[in-house]
């Protein structure tokens, strides 16, 4: 029988979580998928990495620098890949993750304004007096 497993939140909130979860994970044959989700928070005062992504995107959404938030995000990410004793780097993701927020963010402003334009447009054509 094969197996399907997700693991996500607080399961994945540390090198030592993902330790428990990989060897979850091999001690059934039978789990060949594997469905992660957002890691969580390390400790009750700690943000989620969800909750940090949503901070930078409206960062990104409203003009504002998002450096500092997505520099956050990343550096949870590097914790648990040096716990993890791995030679692995995320940069190339992160830079590609900035430029996707910085252009959706953008293409919502230019959406924004015309949908101004659009309402404008209407108002010149209809009589608003009665």
């Amino acid at each position: 029988m094969v197996k399907v497993v997700k693991f996500g939140g607080s399961s994945l909130a540390s090198a030592e979580q993902f330790k428990k979860v990989g060897n979850i994970i091999r001690a059934d044959e039978d789990r060949k998928y594997v469905v992660p989700s957002s890691t969580w928070k390390r400790f009750p005062e700690d943000t989620k990495v969800t909750d940090m992504l949503y901070k930078c995107y409206a960062e990104a959404e409203a003009g504002k620098n998002i450096e500092k938030s997505l520099k956050a995000i990343e550096e949870r990410y590097n914790e648990i890949i040096k716990g993890l004793g791995l030679k692995l780097s995320l940069k190339e993701q992160f830079e590609t993750i900035k430029k996707n927020f910085e252009a959706l963010a953008e293409k919502i402003m230019q959406l924004q304004e015309v949908n101004i334009l659009m309402v404008l447009s209407w108002l010149t054509i209809l009589d608003m007096s009665s």
